[in-house]
């Protein structure tokens, strides 16, 4: 009697085959999902860096247009402006235990005797906190560029120090350095962002 034998089957070259073309449709899906993560934190990182220089330059020139009184440009450390007092601190982050990065407090009136303390502790109960956590101020300029207009530029910038450089290009930022820019890498890129935005406002009061 004889017997009938089926030897079909896949062959060593052809589950190499299969197994490298699921390696890289996996591998392209992987990449696909990690470039739409960083592509959802950079803009949500972004955005809030955005929201937060709009927030303290909106705040101060809606004090000079309407709070009144004498507009005092102290750099660095504070502006004063009628009877507000902006109190900063330039490239200090500001973290969930680290406050009173930049401020505004509302004074019975300002000058440049009231406004000459800088802040480096905890908010006062009238204080306000203008910044996000893990951002910090890079730029803050009040420039009267006539009689009664201003010109209000705020810079904020959002990042750990070792995705920062300077304007030098040093990455070693310490709170006596200009952070302008984040590094030119892709590491870490979707963390870090930098927002710069002036206006100019007329005093009406």
């Amino acid at each position: 009697m004889n017997r009938i034998t089926n030897n079909r089957g896949f062959t060593i070259i052809e589950l190499m085959i299969a197994t490298s073309v699921f390696a890289v449709v996996l591998l392209l899906c992987t990449y696909g999902l990690l470039e739409i993560g960083r592509t959802f934190y950079k803009g949500a990182t972004t955005t809030r860096t955005q929201e937060t220089a709009r927030i303290i330059v909106d705040d101060v020139a809606e004090a000079i247009q309407f709070n009144g009184g004498e507009v005092v440009v102290g750099q660095p450390g504070w502006h004063c402006i009628g009877t507000k007092r902006y109190s900063y601190v330039l490239n200090r982050q500001l973290t969930d235990t680290n406050h009173a990065v930049v401020s505004d407090t509302p004074l019975s009136s300002c000058s440049a005797g009231t406004g000459s303390q800088n802040i480096n502790g905890a908010l006062s109960a009238s204080s306000r906190e203008l910044l996000n956590v893990r951002t910090r101020l890079s730029r803050f300029d009040i420039v009267e560029i006539r009689d009664g207009l201003y010109r209000v530029t705020v810079r904020v910038v959002s990042g750990e120090n070792d995705l920062l450089v300077d304007r030098n290009g040093d990455s070693n930022i310490t709170t006596a350095d200009n952070p302008v820019q984040c590094k030119n890498e892709r590491a870490g890129s979707q963390f870090c962002a930098t927002s710069e935005l002036t206006t100019v406002v007329q005093k009406r009061v």
